[in-house]
């Protein structure tokens, strides 16, 4: 008795070869459309702005924003992680 042979038998049953591939794409489009999009969660990205109205005599601007922003980090209403310098 001779062994299964799946690329004989798949050339000799082209139409049912067909079918299953046709079969896979619709089944696979079907559920890529109905996917729940709850698996997806929203979230949120804060952001602050803070505005430093005041005079730093003598100070160059980079002088003047780190001190401004050593005081507002150190406010824990903020709740700063980091502090970036332009």
């Amino acid at each position: 008795m001779k062994d299964f042979n799946v690329a004989e038998w798949s050339i000799k049953h082209v139409q049912i070869v067909f079918f299953f591939i046709l079969a896979i794409l619709v089944g696979g489009l079907w559920s890529y459309f109905n996917l729940g999009r709850s698996e997806d969660p929203n979230f949120t990205i804060r952001t602050m702005v803070i505005t430093v109205a005041g005079s730093f005599t003598g100070a160059d601007s980079k002088t003047g924003d780190r001190s401004a922003g050593k005081k507002s980090a150190g406010y824990p209403g903020f709740g700063l992680h980091k502090i970036l310098y332009a």
